[in-house]
């Protein structure tokens, strides 16, 4: 009986291990998605604002919003225009990633201001524009301070110029203002098929997981019979 139940006992710590092998499968991060390109002031009324994603292909959004954030003039940090972005289009996949675009009416020109990618209780991507700005987003044990793109856009700026990441997973530098790119790859980014993270060892530690599983199954049932 003892060592029946230690069978049970293995059978079900493996059960837990293969769920969460499993769920890394499916979870989300940096390197899955990240803020690409923005246009948020131009001459005159500000027009054409946008925020787009690049998404690595195949990747879930479920539960990805993305959050303006923006400083008063008092300095008080507000938040706004959480966007669902689960059923986000993605479009021109090319080399292992796509892209999405947000439409925004309204974005804040600055300074001091930012955009958030959050799901859950987790900020995946913290970057601001004219300056930093820090906050919990009232989700977080203690404020982060956003990144500052380091580029910016006027009102002499045309309404289809923007600002463009040339990097990836977040990490790297953004140029502009510059012709945008909306919706496509942004002028001089390099997006290749060796850059999408190699998920075999995920895979493999799934699998292996999976068939101490049946093992340890078929063990069980042959001492009952």
């Amino acid at each position: 009986m003892k060592r029946h139940n230690h069978l049970v006992a293995k059978l079900r710590l493996a059960t837990i291990l293969a769920v969460l092998a499993s769920s890394s499968l499916h979870a989300i991060s940096i390197k899955d998605v990240w803020i690409n390109e923005i246009h948020y002031d131009n001459s005159g009324a500000d027009k054409e604002e946008f925020v787009e994603l690049a998404v690595k292909s195949g990747a879930s959004l479920s539960g990805l919003e993305l959050i303006r954030v923006e400083t008063s003039s008092s300095g008080n940090v507000t938040y706004s225009d959480n966007s669902d972005l689960s059923g986000l289009v993605i479009s021109n996949i090319t080399n292992g990633f796509g892209f999405g675009t947000v439409d925004i009416s309204g974005i804040q020109n600055g300074p001091n201001d930012g955009l958030a990618l959050k799901i859950g209780t987790s900020i995946l991507q913290f970057i601001s524009y004219e300056g930093v700005l820090s906050t919990n987003f009232g989700i977080l044990p203690a404020p982060i301070t956003s990144v500052d793109i380091g580029v910016q856009e006027s009102s002499s700026n045309t309404d289809q110029e923007s600002l463009q990441f040339l990097g990836f997973a977040g990490k790297g530098t953004w140029t502009g203002p510059i012709q945008n790119t909306k919706g496509s790859v942004n002028t001089g980014q390099k997006l290749t098929a060796s850059s999408v993270p190699d998920q075999s060892s995920t895979f493999s530690l799934f699998g292996t997981v999976f068939l101490l599983v049946l093992v340890l199954n078929r063990k069980i049932k042959s001492r009952r019979t």
